[in-house]
């Protein structure tokens, strides 16, 4: 899985997730055409985490 986020004009930014790094390029250049200065492709990398939790009474 691959994330394409983009920002928005007064903050924030938007973010599209695809399965292929294809499609991911060709929807960064297809946001770069509309005029987004700022386009950025990620990917997304799995993990598990684990964390245990203690509770204590005073």
């Amino acid at each position: 899985m691959y994330f394409v986020y983009y920002g928005k004009t007064m903050g924030g930014y938007h973010l599209c997730k695809v399965d292929t790094l294809y499609e991911a390029k060709e929807l960064a250049i297809h946001f770069m055409n509309k005029g987004y200065r700022e386009v950025y492709v990620s990917q997304e990398i799995p993990m598990k985490i684990t964390f245990n939790l203690e509770f204590t009474r005073s």
